[in-house]
């Protein structure tokens, strides 16, 4: 297995045929986030996207000083499936 994500499953087994307009609207929502997220030395958001396949992602956010989540790390796997973005991604909190 390629990935170790938890929707390796369904990431293997969907087609990449037909995903055009899917990858289309992955490129420009990506290239928002690489400037738009917020990086502050209290609380981060880190997004990674697959080399391979824009559609898998995983993200790690650091809990706000002064919270419940203070100095935690909390990494999401993100998986936007074929119907994307008639539906949601799928994000699951590892």
């Amino acid at each position: 297995d390629q990935y170790s994500h938890h929707y390796k499953t369904r990431i293997n087994s969907e087609k990449t045929a037909g995903m055009m307009t899917k990858v289309k609207r992955l490129i420009t929502e990506v290239a928002s986030l690489s400037s738009g997220l917020p990086l502050y030395l209290e609380s981060s958001v880190f997004f990674r996207v697959d080399d391979e396949r824009i559609d898998v992602m995983q993200a790690i956010i650091t809990g706000p000083a002064n919270t419940p989540y203070d100095s935690g790390c909390f990494l999401f796997d993100i998986y936007c499936p074929a119907d994307y973005p008639k539906v949601s991604p799928l994000v699951n909190l590892q």
